[in-house]
Order: structure tokens, then sequence, then C-alpha cells
């Protein structure tokens, strides 16, 4: 399934809607990433071409249960099935990132509008990224 192109950036998102109003092919992702033995065999593949015999040793499932879950996540676009193997698609990968960027742009586009408005929130922003701080991930 070919990822849908990105919704434009026009304009501060509000709320938080635009994320809960996923395109089919983001929430085909985050399904997919639902589970955790996919983001594992994700983790696996992500370095290179792995073969499925490996993963099933790495994962302790079997070749049914492996084949499964590789169809889900090349359904969404994550993985690349060949031959016996798998590997990480790139394209799936940015799409994920592109999604959480433009959450983070929303976060900061809050975040400045709290400020001039004499809120702020106290999270910070590095380059234009939200800090672990800055998501709530450590204590300041």
């Amino acid at each position: 399934m070919p990822l849908s192109p990105d919704p434009p950036l026009i304009g501060p998102p509000t709320g938080g809607a635009w994320l809960s109003d996923l395109s089919g092919a983001h929430a085909a992702l985050f399904r997919a990433l639902a589970e955790p033995r996919r983001r594992q065999i994700l983790s696996h593949v992500v370095g290179g071409r792995v073969g499925t015999g490996v993963l099933c040793r790495r994962l302790g499932c079997s070749r049914l249960l492996l084949r499964y879950h590789l169809e889900v996540l090349a359904a969404a676009g994550l993985v690349e099935l060949r031959g016996e193997g798998a590997e990480a698609r790139i394209e799936g990968l940015q799409a994920l990132s592109r999604y959480f960027d433009l959450a983070l742009v929303g976060l900061a586009r809050t975040e400045a509008r709290r400020s001039s408005e004499g809120r702020a929130g106290g999270r910070r922003l590095v380059a234009g990224r939200a800090t672990p701080h800055a998501l709530g991930v450590i204590d300041p």
C-alpha cells in the first residue's frame, strides 16, 4: 500500500484533532506497531535483511506466526519481504518520522502561543525539536 502524502502544514494544527484524524496509511502504521512482537521484528530488520529462520530463532516463534506478522508490517509499508527474509523500508520509517515531526511542530506552535500569552508551559525546544524535558520524559 503506498503511503499517502503528508497533510499540508499551512497554519498551526489546533488542539490535537489533526493527530486523531489519521490517514489510512498512518493508521495502518500504528496498527502494525501496536503489537509488541512486530516492534521486535522491526528492530531486528532495521539494520538490514534478516532471514526468516534467524528471526524465528531470535523471537522464539513459528514460521507461520512470523509470516503473519511480517505480512502485517509489509502491508503497512514498514518492511519488504524478499524471498526467505525481510528488511525495513525507509519510506515507512520516514512516514512515522514525518508524523511525529508534525506533532512536535504543533507542540512548538502551541507553546509559542502560550508564551506570547504569558502562559509558558515550561517546555523547551532545541533546534526545532522538543527535548525529553519538553515531552515530559525527564523532569527538569
